[in-house]
């Protein structure tokens, strides 16, 4: 059987010392007030911005407010995978759906065919449960939508992220009234963004190992069990997170139609998803999008990876076999133990199609097909 490595901490110690600043650290009333009044306005209202985006858009486009419509939506559907650092990775289909609302009069707040100096963003990303892929990848990519087409309605989306905030062009390459625009340019801006992240229910989180002597002695369970099952917590709250920093936009000339600019962020903030489920600690976030031509349309190609700066954290690994199918959980022989959120460094990459013209495609098919002939009774 395939062992796996199991990093756990015992439950009444919830999550591991080091993790929280040290022994004794505590903040007071009044600053702990004062943070969590920051967090929820930055959080809350970087949701009313996402509320208001498609109202504004509306407005924007009858008054002409901006001289150049910007990148309105994509709504892309994709193959990831994605893990925390020294855990096992999972492969998942997403779907991503993003707005952009461009804000300012066009004789003072446009940057030509740049597009808008300020615009407010919002991403709306969803996840499916984990997938057990074991074709070939040529396979795969050539039937990657009749794939998505055979995925169950309960498997669909399993969790959920909100991302939503602004950002504000401080310099362009080259410069925005440059009249040759032929190759496209470069921009740069300053973005800040809040969101929150929906947790796992405890259920879809379930593992369960068969238990040895030296996981006995560790975990301090009794000889009478036989399994021990992980599960996280039940949370009441989503994860919060908010950052802070640059957005490096690739704007194409005219030459590529219809082509999305290319994106990469970079910036500092906080994310409970990845910091024990608490706002305690930074996080240095990188992500980008890339869209590549192929054929007539475009592969959009994601990557990122949030990073917890600090010291380096190495702990004995506990090697488990993973539990025979049929165990049941609760049982008299199954010791269940609460796991803590994850605290460690996350990476994800992935690859994606416009969802829109999938479908299209995808109907295509089913109407090009010749209906089947009807038997006439006769062997």
């Amino acid at each position: 059987m395939r062992m796996r490595t199991v990093v756990i901490w015992p439950v009444d110690c919830g999550r591991p010392p080091e993790a929280v600043g040290g022994i004794g650290h505590q903040r007071s009333p009044r600053s702990r007030r004062r943070r969590s009044g920051l967090r929820f306005a930055l959080v809350w209202g970087s949701l009313l911005l996402l509320a208001v985006q498609t109202r504004a858009s509306d407005e924007a486009q009858e008054s002409g407010l901006f001289e150049q419509k910007p990148d309105v939506a994509r709504l892309i559907v994709g193959f990831e995978q994605a893990a925390a650092s020294a855990a096992e990775s999972e492969r998942k289909y997403f779907i991503d759906f993003t707005v952009e609302v461009g804000f300012g009069r066009k004789d003072t707040w446009s940057r030509g065919a740049y597009g808008p100096l300020f615009r407010t963003w919002g991403t709306v990303r969803l996840t499916s449960v984990p997938q057990q892929i074991n074709v070939p990848v040529g396979e795969f990519a050539t039937q990657f939508d009749q794939n998505l087409a055979n995925l169950k309605v309960n498997e669909l989306v399993q969790a959920g992220e909100l991302l939503t905030g602004f950002e504000l062009m401080v310099a362009t390459w080259p410069h925005y009234k440059s009249t040759d625009f032929r190759r496209g340019g470069v921009s740069l801006s300053v973005t800040a963004a809040g969101g929150v992240i929906t947790p796992l229910d405890p259920q879809s989180s379930l593992r369960v190992f068969e238990l040895t002597d030296e996981a006995r002695q560790t975990l301090g369970i009794d000889a009478s069990k036989n399994y021990v099952a992980f599960v996280s917590k039940d949370r009441d709250r989503f994860f919060r997170q908010w950052y802070a920093g640059f957005r490096l936009r690739t704007h194409y000339g005219s030459s590529t139609s219809g082509r999305l600019n290319s994106i990469l962020d970079v910036s500092v903030g906080q994310d409970e998803a990845i910091t024990g489920g608490r706002l305690y600690r930074s996080v240095l976030r990188a992500e980008g999008f890339f869209p590549l031509e192929w054929g007539t349309g475009f592969l959009y190609l994601y990557g990122g990876v949030l990073i917890r700066p600090g010291p380096v954290r190495e702990k004995e690994p506990l090697l488990l076999r993973p539990a025979p199918a049929g165990v049941v959980v609760p049982a008299p022989d199954v010791e269940v133990r609460t796991i803590p959120q994850v605290d460690k460094d996350f990476y994800r990459i992935g690859v994606g199609v416009d969802l829109v013209r999938l479908v299209e495609q995808f109907r295509g098919k089913h109407v090009s097909e010749p209906p089947k002939p009807q038997g006439d009774g006769h062997d």
